[in-house]
């Protein structure tokens, strides 16, 4: 539809594909990556996130958690604001 009958309708001087696209890769994604890590590094039980990822007593497990709850949040908001234009 967005070569036949829609293609005459423009969102910020891009076709609504292009549109919709572009909000999904650049907004979207980025939020639900942030929001998955949050949900797993601090509300899912640690031993069950462990246990599902096959991460059990480890070192890995340790580290793979602090990730979740910190430095992925971290770095996946900076690629949102980076994708948006703040930085």
């Amino acid at each position: 539809m967005s070569f036949g009958l829609l293609s005459d309708i423009q969102i910020s001087g891009r076709e609504l594909f292009d549109a919709v696209d572009a909000m999904v890769s650049n907004f979207l994604l980025p939020m639900s990556g942030i929001l998955i890590a949050v949900f797993v590094g601090w509300h899912v039980n640690r031993t069950h996130a462990l246990h599902d990822a096959n991460l059990t007593n480890t070192r890995l497990g340790n580290l793979w958690i602090w990730l979740l709850r910190y430095l992925v949040p971290i770095t996946i908001t900076a690629i949102l604001l980076q994708s948006i234009g703040v930085i």
